[in-house]
């Protein structure tokens, strides 16, 4: 996939999580990491939270959980 198809992916189950109401949407953080499509996981969790209604964005790191 390409790293635009991944973000609409993305997206869309983040959409169909919203749609069936789940309370969270969940992305790993990947630093330092080629092929990876953000690494800046602030910005891809705006996005995300961006395109949904209701559920709640957040990553996960063994350092730290950020959420919106």
């Amino acid at each position: 996939s390409t790293t635009s198809e991944t973000l609409t992916k993305t997206k869309e189950l983040a959409q169909l999580a919203d749609s069936l109401e789940y309370n969270r949407f969940w992305l790993a953080e990947h630093h330092n990491m080629q092929h990876v499509a953000s690494s800046a996981t602030v910005v891809l969790i705006s996005y995300i939270a961006s395109q949904t209604k209701k559920i709640r964005v957040g990553s996960r790191s063994e350092e730290h959980t950020s959420e919106l």
